[in-house]
Formats: structure tokens, C-alpha cells, sequence
């Protein structure tokens, strides 16, 4: 085991690394409790003894910071006394368990052998542990990933109830991953925006058929009701999505960069980035599909709407991102 040694007099400190090399462990020596706990810090040991009665920290103080650090650490106090008030008050710091000086070779040994023992059945528990936690992780994602699955399959079959709104989400999705890509976004980051765009009208399914699909402009009562879908969509997939991207990025996809928008007028940076990409996703959607009363606008007329709004409706960033895709035709 690899042992470190905390003890102000440097005869105890020979003779207790004299016997723990003999048994075949590796140790590093400090002289007071401030020294062994800077030292644990740098380098992982098994095991720590130490010395009560030391100058600066004593080590009983250093347990407590060492235990701090470490809950697990097995530590072996040492001290010259059979007094057992200093053996009870040791062990209530959390010490393992202690040595009385002169510690004797067989002694140091029967408790080092407990410490082994122990250390590895700590070792067995952490093992554990770890693998459990991935195994929930990785069920509570394919749970996630098969409600994100059924909740693009709803938002499918929503648009499909309107033609003019049919494969609206594909093409955000479409839009807002080019924009990813210009900002250098990782797969993991796409894959996570790229179900936030399938998704993110589905709040829409708590709007009524006659505003949905109003051919006309909106009332200013029906537009009030249609203003509430972002939260009703994070209402329905907050029980079942936990990844916060994807929740902030459908609640507040209708946030105005300048503050001007809804729900909750957030305004510039204070958007989540995600959310600030479908802003200009979806509306580049909206311009570019015909709508019931009106065809789908010209290119030139899509530039013009992206420049009038920069700094306004959208991040100027992304706006000058989008104008470049669009010169470039992969928008």
C-alpha cells in the first residue's frame, strides 16, 4: 500500500518506515498535520498515520481536514497514551482505528492488514455504485430518447393536419443544425438541438383547430391564445425530458432579442443560445413556405426581413451566420 506518515519526531518517523518497508509498503514522511495534508492533496495514499500531539496542525485537526477531502481515507492515529478519552475522541473525527507508541511490528501490522481489507471493500461499493449510476443513465436516456421519438411523431402528425404547415419542423431542424454547424457545435450538441426543433411546437396541440388553421390573421384574443403554446410544450415534455436545452429552447423559442417577446421577455443573452437558433430557424421556415394568403417570399425579400430585424427579433450574430447560408444556397 502506499502510506503516508505524519509524525514530529524523526526517530518514530525511521522506525515506523524501517518496519512498514519490511512488509512491503511504499511510504512518504511529513513532520506536523499541515504538511501531510498539503502532501495528500498532490498524491493518493491508501492509508495515513498520524501522530496527535504535533506542532501547527495536530492530528487530530488533520483528520478532519484530510476526511474533508476525503471521506473514505482510512487513517491510523498514533499516540503515546492508553488514555482512553484521546483514543474515544480520535475515533469520533473519523479515524479508522489507532496505534499506541512503541508501535510494534505485528501490531502495525494487523491493523494495516484491516485496512487493506477495508479499502477494498470501499473499492467493491464505489465499482458498484458507478456501474448503477450508468445503468440508470443509460435506461433513463432510452426512456427519454423513446419520448422524444413519440413526441416527434405527434408533432408529425399535428402538422400533417395542415398542409401548409406539414414537414414545418423538419425544415427548422434543417435550418438551425446549418446554423449549429457555423457556430461549431459537437454532434452530441446537435443531436440534443436537433430534437428541440422536432419538438418545439408541440405546445400547439393545447391550441384550438380554428386558430390553428385560421386562414386569416388572428384575432388579437386568438393571437393571445397561440402566444401560449411554447408553454403548454414544455408543460407536456417537462415530466419526461430532463435535459434542460431541450426544455428552455421550446419554452422560449419566440423570444424577441430585444426583449419584445414571449413568455417570459428575455432579452439578449439571457435567451438560451438553443432557443435564440430556432427564433431565426423558425421564422426563416415561415418565409420561406406559402401560407394560406400569401407564397412563400423571394430570396431577396427573406434578406431584406433577416437585415430589418437584426438586433430586434434576432441575434445579429445569427442573422449575419443565416445571411451567409443563404448566399451560399444551403438555406
Amino acid at each position: 500500500m502506499e502510506i503516508l506518515l505524519a509524525d514530529d519526531d524523526n526517530k518514530i518517523l525511521k522506525s515506523l518506515t524501517n518496519i512498514l518497508s519490511i512488509q512491503g509498503h511504499n511510504c512518504k514522511t511529513t513532520l506536523d498535520g499541515y504538511e501531510a495534508v498539503n502532501e495528500y492533496k498532490k498524491n493518493s495514499y491508501d492509508c495515513v498515520l498520524l501522530d496527535i500531539e504535533m506542532p501547527r496542525m495536530n492530528g487530530i485537526e488533520a483528520a478532519r481536514t484530510l476526511l474533508s477531502i476525503n471521506p473514505d481515507l482510512s487513517i491510523i492515529m498514533v499516540t503515546a497514551f492508553k488514555d482512553l478519552d484521546i483514543i474515544r475522541s480520535t475515533m469520533r473525527v473519523g479515524a479508522y482505528d489507532y496505534l499506541v507508541k512503541p508501535v510494534l511490528p505485528e501490531e502495525i501490522g494487523r491493523v494495516l492488514e484491516k485496512v487493506k481489507e477495508r479499502n477494498f471493500l470501499l473499492q467493491i461499493k464505489r465499482d458498484y455504485q458507478t456501474e448503477l449510476e450508468s445503468k440508470v443513465k443509460e435506461q433513463r436516456e432510452r426512456i427519454e430518447k423513446k419520448m422524444l421519438d413519440t413526441i416527434t411523431s405527434l408533432v408529425n402528425a399535428l402538422e400533417a393536419k395542415d398542409p401548409y404547415q406539414e414537414g414545418h419542423s423538419k425544415q427548422v431542424k434543417e435550418i438551425a443544425l446549418e446554423i449549429a454547424s457555423e457556430l461549431g457545435y459537437s454532434n452530441k450538441e446537435k443531436e440534443i438541438l436537433s430534437y428541440a426543433a422536432m419538438i418545439h411546437d408541440i405546445g400547439k396541440v393545447g391550441i384550438p383547430d380554428s386558430i390553428l388553421m385560421k386562414p386569416k390573421t388572428l384575432t388579437e384574443k386568438e393571437y393571445a391564445i397561440m402566444k401560449k403554446h411554447p408553454e403548454i410544450g414544455e408543460f407536456i415534455i417537462n415530466p419526461s425530458i430532463r435535459n434542460k436545452k431541450i426544455l428552455n429552447a421550446v419554452l422560449h423559442h419566440h423570444e424577441r432579442f430585444d426583449g419584445k417577446g414571449f413568455p417570459d421577455g428575455l432579452k439578449g443573452k439571457k435567451i438560451p443560445q438553443s432557443a435564440r437558433i430556432l427564433a431565426i430557424a423558425d421564422s426563416l421556415s415561415a418565409m420561406i413556405s406559402k401560407r394560406p394568403y400569401r407564397k412563400g417570399l423571394a430570396k431577396k425579400d427573406i434578406i431584406k426581413e433577416l437585415r430589418k430585424n437584426s438586433g430586434t427579433q434576432f441575434e445579429p450574430k445569427l442573422v449575419k451566420i443565416a445571411l451567409n447560408l443563404i448566399k451560399k444556397g444551403e438555406i
